[in-house]
Order: structure tokens, then sequence, then C-alpha cells
């Protein structure tokens, strides 16, 4: 496992999605608080989740579900990426 912020891969993939068309959704997936597991990346056909930037970090599972189980989230204002300690940032403890 990978430490989330801390290696070069993750913290290059994370650039590369602020700079793709958005996907239907995308989230990190982590074993911890702070370790990195792999991430999900929706896209409505097979040349979308190409596009994924985690692909490179680490082995790919590519999954086809059905219509209604994942989709798009309003996009936010600006890149909520960084965590301290494991705990969203700014949570009173930083």
């Amino acid at each position: 496992h990978l430490p989330l912020f801390d290696d070069p891969a993750v913290v290059q993939a994370r650039r590369a999605a602020l700079h793709l068309p958005a996907p239907r959704a995308v989230s990190s997936l982590t074993v911890d608080s702070t370790h990195f597991a792999g991430s999900l990346w929706v896209g409505d056909n097979a040349a979308g989740v190409g596009m994924d930037p985690f692909r490179l970090v680490g082995p790919v599972r590519v999954l086809s579900v059905g219509a209604g189980l994942l989709g798009r989230a309003v996009t936010l204002v600006g890149p909520a990426l960084e965590r301290y300690g494991g705990a969203p940032w700014p949570s009173g403890s930083f």
C-alpha cells in the first residue's frame, strides 16, 4: 500500500484528474485513514474509463454496472484535495 499523499504517482494522478474532462464519478479508495488502495473512476464507456489517470498507479480492474448505481455529482468549486493526519482539512485539529 502507498502513503496516500506522499507517493508521487498518486499526487500526479490526482493532478491529472483535475485537468481531464469530468468523469461520472471519481474517488480514491483507502485501507485506513492515510494509505491509498486504489480508485473508482466512472465513465459512460470504455473510452472514458481509459482516461483514468489512476490506472498508472497500480493494477486495473474494469467493472461494467447497470444504470442507476453510479452517477455524476455536482462539481466542487475548488480542489478539496488535502488532508492532515488522515482527517479532512480543515478539521479543527490542524
